[in-house]
């Protein structure tokens, strides 16, 4: 049995939580705000620069303005972040119970619904509105208020189509001729229920909050806490990183504690704010910045965490680290519930001892929280010690992060490649000519097509594709050389390969099939003009035409011309395939363009004779030179003898018209030895070679000179 590494084992146990609906909702939620969290922690550390300089700068430029904008900013977002969850939640919620809506997902209703839940047991109070929990400190009401309401909500609408709760027949019997206000009517009452749900539950939480002294329970804690003790300082971290993960806003805890000024050497060190900031979460909740150096190290060319390590990196150096919180996210992500929980625990631990045994001078400034980690060691002991202390546990940090960032990375390797192989099925389903778009789809296809397409665009602003062809033998039947047709080729790094019918199907639903079209034929006849100056013979290539660029490029046949003059084209020596259907359906401005081909010397091949319907005598018309059989005319030629009739009856249509055929996807010794007796001359299969990079294909051609 194979052994399973420890990065495999700690995949797997996340992995079964990630793929639970649930999990799969938050973190698609949490995803949608990296804009907001990351322009709010940006705003928010530039408006707290710990360097009196710049922040004095920072405050009169144009009079004060530069400051309210960045207050602007951060108002815009962070303060209301909670409002942007809960929409987020409710989006991905509907999403993931399609089942529940009779047609398209509506995504008003449970957003609006799940929103007045949330005023109603948390901005309500007292006759008026108070929003001082939509900010960060309100996430985790919003997670708890979006999950809940809509799961009442849905459970309602479920109860309602099927006639459990009775539907107002008076009022929905005279709108049929407007099914989506009927359908609107049909939510009033599952609304309306969840609605007094929530009423009911703020009466209950009201009453029971009034019951319990909650002021009582602040002042125990506040003892507690102030103990001082190592067992104590344990259960703090643990309580509060608990707190935090699950998206609550834990400095509430730590605020309850004096800074170094205000307890004026009559608090134990280890009761102060600034040991819990600065030694224990250093970088704040879950000690993340351990989290940033881990994601910087494995991070790989095509990991989006790479990237998004790079854009938290200014927020998280003065401990702001919504961005990788919430946005990367880690709240509520079963892969980083352990090292969040004990980076904190083994950091506050080391410092607990350092400070215990007297190898860091005691903490004796009150430091900003937003001073970067190791200045802020500095400044709080006034020694390069505390520095020192720092640089350690950020240390240690990073290698508790390092094993299940790796898993991570794995576990979202493989739902990559599970995404793209889906969506390649799909697009393979579909076919090449469909009208039909995967980019639009709110499924794993449309992820994958998405996350493809952000990759080509990447590579086209490098200015490069990341394509390469490769060259098919076509073979008389002992397998001398005639010709060859270049084929479209993508060897993604992590994903494999990537078939030619995906590259095409996702270019053209860019709008990028011209793109593509011209890159395939210079390539094609840059590499003809290589190894014609080699002096070798048979030269002469197919090229795929694709049916888009017919109709996109204005300028192809300007382009054709210019390549051929450029790479010196003989008359013969190129043709371009196009397939039967676009011929048969050719309006007269294709026409012309076939024509003006001709013109050029390059000859116009029919690809996959035999996959629609078509007539020889009617494609002979456009002056086409070469016909190719399709595989799926010879694939049980051996034993068919209806296919063996039809290929006798093309090859004698093809001769009697002069038609170059040739027959593709020839695999076997004994369809090669058939076909031969039919009559065709020319083949084209992995009996005979597979497609070869360029080397490679001029090797094969060097056997037979």
């Amino acid at each position: 049995m194979a052994r399973v590494s420890f990065i495999e084992g700690l995949g797997g146990i996340a992995a079964r939580f990630a793929e639970r609906k649930l999990v799969r909702t938050l973190n698609t939620a949490f995803v949608r705000l990296i804009p907001f969290i990351t322009i709010g922690a940006i705003a928010l550390a530039i408006l707290n620069l710990p360097i009196p300089i710049l922040h004095n700068f920072i405050s009169q430029v144009f009079d004060g303005a530069l400051v309210n904008l960045v207050q602007i900013l951060i108002d815009s977002t962070l303060t209301v972040i909670a409002l942007a969850a809960l929409t987020s939640v409710s989006m991905s919620y509907t999403l993931e119970n399609r089942d529940v809506w009779e047609g398209e997902p509506n995504f008003f209703i449970p957003a609006f619904t799940s929103f007045s839940c949330f005023i109603i047991l948390f901005v309500w109070k007292d006759s008026h509105l108070d929003f001082i929990n939509v900010g960060t400190n309100g996430i985790f009401k919003a997670i708890f208020v979006g999950l809940f309401s809509l799961k009442l909500l849905f459970t309602f609408i479920k109860l309602t189509n099927r006639g459990v709760l009775n539907r107002s027949r008076s009022i929905s019997g005279g709108l049929d001729a407007n099914l989506l206000v009927q359908v609107y009517f049909a939510h009033i009452l599952p609304v309306a229920l969840t609605l007094i749900s929530f009423v009911l539950i703020r009466a209950t939480s009201s009453f029971i909050a009034t019951a319990a002294d909650l002021g009582r329970f602040y002042d125990l804690i506040t003892s507690w806490m102030q103990h001082g003790e190592l067992s104590t300082t344990i259960l703090v971290i643990l309580f509060s990183q608990i707190m935090a993960f699950t998206g609550a806003h834990n400095f509430v805890l730590f605020d309850l504690l004096p800074s170094a000024s205000q307890a004026a050497g009559t608090a134990s060190l280890f009761s102060l704010r600034g040991y819990y900031l600065h030694f224990g979460l250093v970088g704040g909740s879950g000690a993340t910045i351990g989290l940033l150096l881990a994601l910087a190290i494995v991070g790989k060319k095509w990991y989006w965490g790479r990237s998004f390590a790079r854009v938290s990196v200014f927020p998280v150096l003065f401990n702001i680290n919504e961005p990788l919180l919430y946005g990367f996210p880690v709240i509520l992500n079963p892969f980083y519930v352990v090292p969040f929980i004990i980076a904190p625990l083994v950091s506050a631990t080391i410092s607990f001892l350092a400070f215990q045994v007297g190898l860091v001078p005691l903490i004796v400034n009150t430091v900003d929280w937003t001073t970067p980690p190791l200045l802020s060691g500095y400044l709080a002991t006034g020694s390069l010690a505390g520095t020192a202390l720092q640089a350690v546990c950020i240390a240690i940090s990073a290698l508790l992060y390092y094993p299940f960032v790796r898993a991570h990375h794995v576990y979202e390797q493989q739902q990559r490649v599970i995404r793209f192989q889906l969506m390649q099925a799909e697009i393979a389903r579909m076919g090449i000519g469909s009208t039909a778009t995967v980019f639009e789809r709110q499924d794993a296809v449309g992820q994958a097509a998405r996350e493809i397409a952000v990759q080509i665009k990447q590579y086209i602003r490098m200015n490069r594709l990341p394509f390469y062809m490769v060259y098919q033998p076509k073979t008389d039947r002992q397998g001398r050389t005639v010709g060859s047709e270049a084929l479209l080729r993508w060897q993604e790094p992590e994903l494999g390969a990537v078939s030619p019918i995906t590259i095409v199907g996702l270019m053209n639903e860019m709008g990028l099939a011209s793109l593509l079209g011209r890159w395939v034929i210079e390539y094609a006849l840059r590499d003809l003009a290589e190894m014609r100056t080699s002096h070798l013979s048979n030269m002469r290539m197919s090229i795929n035409l694709e049916p888009r660029q017919l109709i996109e490029d204005k300028g192809f046949v300007d382009f054709l011309r210019e390549l051929r003059d450029r790479y010196v084209v003989l008359p013969g020596e190129v043709e371009l395939e196009i397939t039967e259907n676009v011929a048969v359906n050719a309006t007269e401005e294709t026409r012309e363009i076939f024509r003006a081909i001709r013109d050029m010397g390059i000859g116009l091949a029919i690809d996959d004779l035999g996959m629609g319907y078509s007539s020889l005598n009617y494609i002979s018309d456009y002056g086409v030179s070469t016909v190719k059989v399709d595989r799926s005319l010879i694939e049980s030629v051996a034993t068919d003898m209806k296919q063996r009739e039809i290929v006798r009856s093309v090859v004698q249509l093809s001769e009697h018209l002069r038609i170059e055929l040739v027959v593709e996807g020839v695999e076997t010794e004994e369809q090669a030895t058939i076909l031969d007796a039919l009559g065709v001359r020319i083949f084209q299969g992995y009996n005979f070679s597979r497609p070869l990079i360029k080397e490679s294909f001029k090797a094969y051609l060097n056997q037979f000179d």
